[in-house]
């Protein structure tokens, strides 16, 4: 199905001027009211769209990052998709992962027994506006006529499988080779993170730091092989841990045996390094630069509750 089956002229609105994510999602929710099969849905679930779509960004940011934001919402007894697009005159805040204003919106109302089209819709979005003819393009043109013929002759169609580039995340803190210790442990404290990857100045992935990299290091050999705790009393793995690796910087530590996919990496392929493969984390490259990582948890959060 190509992408602009999904909305009419009505519902890409230019050269927006908003205070606030709040206005621009009734901005959005308005322009998608005049589709023409927004009647068709019953009036007691329309109702309800403005506070789906909030709840939902309450509950975590909906913004993408590269100044993108997908906001959405399943909803219960809705049928068929609605989409809405906003191009904002001036970029607004918007809680985004990696900290840029949003300029470009995809609103996205989906049935709530199809949790994989959000995905596709969303992968859809993204992949328009990576390519910066299309930004510079939709940035520029203020007839949402020629929008929606523009974006109707690309021909993007929304049946493409989920690959890696839907499913990542912008990472939001550079290690690099000599950050301290001291210093790698708490960034991974602050960012709830199993591990993080080390870069270099091209922002290419040299290694990587887990937590079961950190840990191991201070447990015996011996001890490692055992099917069960020992009876040791006063053994305690972390006693110098604080006195001597608490010294070195990240290069010393890190593991050079990491997940590295390209953006169009399938899905199967991200599931199976992380399942079976058992990869604490996925780092995901664009001409070697990486753009993006994926873990477990980021996996289930955009197939269950997207």
């Amino acid at each position: 199905m190509n992408f602009s089956y999904l909305f009419e002229p009505e519902q890409i609105l230019t050269d927006v001027k908003v205070k606030d994510k709040w206005e621009l999602f009734d901005r959005m929710l308005e322009a998608i009211s005049h589709n023409r099969s927004f009647q068709e849905v019953p009036e007691s679930v329309r109702a309800g769209f403005r506070d789906c779509i909030i709840e939902r960004e309450q509950d975590i940011s909906t913004g993408l990052g590269e100044g993108v934001a997908f906001p959405h919402a399943r909803i219960a007894e809705l049928n068929r998709v609605f989409v809405a697009i906003a191009i904002l005159a001036e970029p607004i805040e918007y809680d985004s992962p990696d900290g840029q204003p949003v300029q470009f919106a995809f609103m996205a109302l989906l049935p709530e027994t199809k949790p994989t089209l959000g995905v596709k819709i969303m992968s859809t979005c993204t992949t328009l506006i990576r390519d910066q003819e299309t930004r510079q393009y939709l940035a520029q043109e203020k007839d949402p006529n020629r929008i929606y013929e523009f974006l109707d002759q690309q021909e993007v169609s929304i049946d493409t499988p989920i690959s890696a580039g839907d499913l990542m995340s912008p990472e939001k803190v550079s290690i690099s080779p000599d950050t301290p210790l001291r210093r790698v442990s708490r960034i991974m404290q602050e960012q709830h993170s199993e591990a993080q990857a080390v870069l270099d100045e091209n922002h290419q992935v040299l290694g990587e730091i887990s937590c079961n990299i950190l840990f191991s290091r201070e447990i015996p050999d011996y001890i490692k092989k055992l099917n069960s705790v020992p009876a040791i009393k006063n053994f305690n793995p972390f006693q110098e841990y604080f006195t001597a690796d608490a010294k070195l910087v990240a290069e010393n530590v890190m593991s050079t045996d990491v997940a590295l996919v390209e953006e169009d990496a399938t899905l199967l392929e991200v599931v199976f390094l992380l399942s079976v493969k058992m990869y604490p984390k996925i780092y995901v490259t664009r001409d070697g630069r990486l753009v993006g990582t994926i873990d477990r948890i980021t996996v289930l959060d955009r197939l269950l509750n997207l």
